[in-house]
């Protein structure tokens, strides 16, 4: 005989997975736990929360229940690593291609957005695409970022290229000038020892091409291509700001006819010229001694020996001419413009570092030109809130900022060459 009684069962769900289960309760005796025999009854709760329950049954009874977010993974926040080594290739008028190297997730990358001058271009699902529809004879700033299921997305990986088609040639005259105010009009960015400066070093305007050391193509700009075909001759004419270049140190006007890079002029420290003076200087090819053709580039490349070691080149002016002097050899000019302006020569004109993002609130990476060797970061009453040293070579840290109250800091990087310093802004 089942005993009387009071009966309360109470059930406790353990951490389930989301999904759906079936709840079944059995009484031997076929009639529940009430009500004939007693008061009784079950109840299966999660939380505070009310799955199901009762009393009144026969010998069992089974309940279906779904469980959502019950403690299973949470969200994805974890964002994919940036791409790497963005590349412009196969530059035409109106196209390039860009190609990358992939990135990775913890869960798995859905595709890239692709950017033109901070501008989205949409995704690709692959590393690289064809990029159509470019204006001629123009330099553009190109991004990649990877994205994953989540929404989250990594830093972008950037890089600069330049369309064809800046001159008509084919046998007719023609002048391209270049003062670098809007951007690197065309010419290539060679690499980290090449650099788009704005200060008082720049002859024309507020924007120069920064060169340095001797990292072979990373120290040079080059020109967009041009068609010399059937011209008698070709110019190129430049203004030149000198800094800290030591005796004997030069750089070099590059051409390339198709079949490789020849040095056609060389301006060298101490006989062609003397630091902190602006000059002006040319160099003229003859059809007579060059071969003047289709798909002609120039070069601007410095052969220094370290970062400190700098040319500022400003107002290229390009002049294809029909005129033929049958010169033998380059004609090669250079002239200094007396000047009574006064030029701040300290290296703290050079915005060399990146950091982003900023303003921060937790992480900020930070990017140089040159391998850090400290980075220090004060406040703005100059107290040291923090330093870290490096002791490989690095032109990439991250920073915890975590710990920095709302405010205005200054964050100096050490290099071998040079301190550079830039504000940081702490937001939460």
């Amino acid at each position: 005989m089942k005993p009387l009684g009071y009966f309360r069962t109470a059930v406790a769900v353990p951490l389930l997975a989301d999904g759906d289960y079936t709840f079944i309760i059995n009484d031997s005796y076929g009639d529940g736990i009430c009500c004939g025999f007693g008061n009784g009854s079950y109840s299966l709760d999660s939380g505070s929360d009310n799955i199901v329950s009762g009393g009144a049954f026969g010998s069992s009874e089974s309940t279906s229940f779904c469980v959502e977010n019950s403690g299973g993974p949470g969200p994805d926040t974890t964002p994919p690593t940036d791409p790497t080594n963005l590349t412009v290739s196969n530059e035409q008028d109106t196209q390039v291609t860009l190609s990358w190297n992939a990135s990775t997730d913890n869960v798995g990358v859905t595709g890239y957005e692709v950017f033109v001058d901070g501008s989205s271009l949409g995704t690709t699902a692959g590393t690289s695409v064809n990029i159509t529809g470019l204006t001629a004879c123009t330099s553009y700033n190109f991004g990649v970022r990877a994205l994953d299921a989540a929404g989250n997305a990594s830093g972008q990986d950037t890089a600069v290229g330049s369309t064809t088609g800046c001159s008509g040639g084919g046998g007719t005259p023609f002048t391209e000038a270049y003062y670098f105010e809007s951007g690197w009009d065309g010419w290539a960015d060679g690499g980290s020892d090449c650099f788009r400066y704005t200060g008082t070093r720049s002859w024309e305007g507020s924007y120069s091409i920064r060169i340095r050391d001797n990292s072979g193509t990373a120290s040079a700009m080059t020109s967009p291509t041009y068609d010399l075909d059937g011209l008698g001759s070709v110019e190129i004419s430049f203004y030149f700001y000198p800094n800290s270049m030591e005796t004997g140190e030069d750089f070099w006007v590059r051409y390339n006819d198709g079949s490789g890079w020849q040095t056609v002029a060389t301006y060298a420290s101490g006989t062609s010229f003397n630091n902190n003076s602006f000059y002006s200087a040319s160099v003229t090819l003859d059809a007579a001694s060059y071969n003047l053709t289709d798909g002609a580039q120039f070069r601007f490349q410095c052969d220094a020996s370290g970062n400190a070691d700098r040319v500022y080149i400003d107002e290229v002016v390009v002049t294809g001419s029909s005129a033929s002097g049958n010169a033998v050899g380059p004609i090669v000019t250079i002239e200094e413009i007396p000047t009574i302006r006064t030029f701040d020569i300290t290296d703290d004109l050079e915005v060399d570092m990146k950091i982003f993002p900023n303003p921060a609130s937790e992480m900020v990476s930070v990017r140089v030109d040159d391998e850090i060797q400290q980075v220090t970061v004060f406040n703005v009453q100059g107290q040291q809130m923090f330093r870290r040293d490096y002791n490989e070579g690095t032109d990439r840290v991250n920073l915890d900022v975590s710990a920095l109250a709302t405010g205005v800091y200054m964050i100096s990087v050490q290099t071998e060459d040079e301190l550079i310093t830039e504000r940081l802004v702490i937001h939460r």
